[in-house]
């Protein structure tokens, strides 16, 4: 295990632990890090924009998060677990908009991705309509091209 960042967060009370917390969402919005309070997602959006080389998409943009250099449109959907991926959803793909889909799972601790798939639009239509209670994350780890390599590449430029 590695030595932790801040040595005296066990000694701040959670009042003060909450006020860091906020103080450090503040931080990476300032970097332009995250634009949200949504960390994950944000953390996503961000690693694939390095990924894709490409800017982000204005956060009111419903359908994408990015449009890459040939000019795809890339939804983002990100995820941070670390024993239990099929415990959640991936939501907003039914209605289309994208031309693929960047799948992350991160770890929640440090946000190192450590899957990452890129699934057409075309299959990820089929798999949403197969799949009417919600898609999750095992329906889609074999799925598309394995574009983990780049992603971690992203997260040690980040």
């Amino acid at each position: 295990m590695t030595e932790p960042v801040l040595p005296a967060a066990a000694a701040l009370s959670a009042h003060d632990l909450f006020r860091a917390h906020g103080e450090i969402l503040t931080e990476l919005t300032r970097r332009r890090i995250i634009r949200t309070r949504s960390l994950v997602g944000d953390v996503g959006e961000y690693l694939a924009a390095g990924m894709y080389g490409a800017a982000l998409a204005a956060p009111v943009t419903a359908e994408y998060d990015l449009t890459d250099t040939s000019g795809r449109r890339i939804q983002v959907k990100t995820r941070a677990f670390a024993t239990d991926p099929g415990s959640r959803r991936f939501n907003g793909l039914e209605d289309g908009g994208f031309d693929a889909v960047l799948f992350l799972a991160l770890d929640p601790a440090t946000f190192e991705p450590f899957r990452a798939r890129e699934v057409p639009a075309s299959r990820v239509g089929e798999l949403v309509a197969a799949r009417p209670r919600g898609l999750r994350y095992p329906h889609i780890e074999d799925e598309g091209l394995d574009v983990l390599g780049l992603a971690l590449a992203a997260y040690r430029r980040a």
